[in-house]
């Protein structure tokens, strides 16, 4: 992933400027606007053009794979277990103000995975998800603002094993 095609690197480029439909990579996405759109990548210091053997490539710079991991998290998804384990999973997070935007992004996350708001930057899940939590936080650059916590016990859970099914 570290070294992308032009047809990658307009994706992404699609993706930072908010267009959701794929369409336009069978609608003739021109030589002139690839140019176009890899020019303003790398203008935002996005992308660099590396030379390698096979000719030149365009690379993600940290920043740039920074946002490419972000307008990734769709792909994170969590697999609910036929049977529950019997274990809660409770994240709470503090992130900054000036990571607002980061942080609507988690809490949407979190939502779209299917945990429950339990108090403001509180969300509570019944099913396994240790490894997508720290690959999110990873990703979206908060893991020092954020806390992941396994256990059996939560007070006051009926809600939660109602919402859930699990009675």
């Amino acid at each position: 992933m570290e070294i992308l095609a032009t047809a990658g690197v307009v994706g992404f480029s699609a993706l930072c400027e908010g267009m959701r439909d794929a369409k336009w990579v069978s609608e003739g996405y021109t030589d002139h606007r690839v140019k176009r759109s890899l020019g303003r990548l790398f203008q935002k210091d996005l992308v660099v053009k590396i030379k390698t053997s096979a000719g030149p490539k365009w690379q993600l710079t940290p920043e740039g794979k920074k946002l490419f991991d972000k307008n990734n998290l769709k792909d994170i998804k969590i697999t609910k277990p036929d049977l529950w384990d019997g274990k809660w999973r409770i994240v709470f997070f503090d992130v900054p103000e000036d990571l607002r935007s980061v942080r609507h992004v988690l809490r949407r996350k979190l939502i779209d995975l299917g945990f429950t708001l339990l108090q403001k930057s509180t969300f509570c899940c019944p099913y396994p998800c240790r490894e997508e939590i720290m690959q999110i936080t990873e990703m979206l650059g908060v893991k020092d603002h954020l806390r992941f916590v396994e256990g059996e016990f939560l007070s006051d859970d009926g809600f939660l094993r109602q919402k859930y099914s699990l009675n």
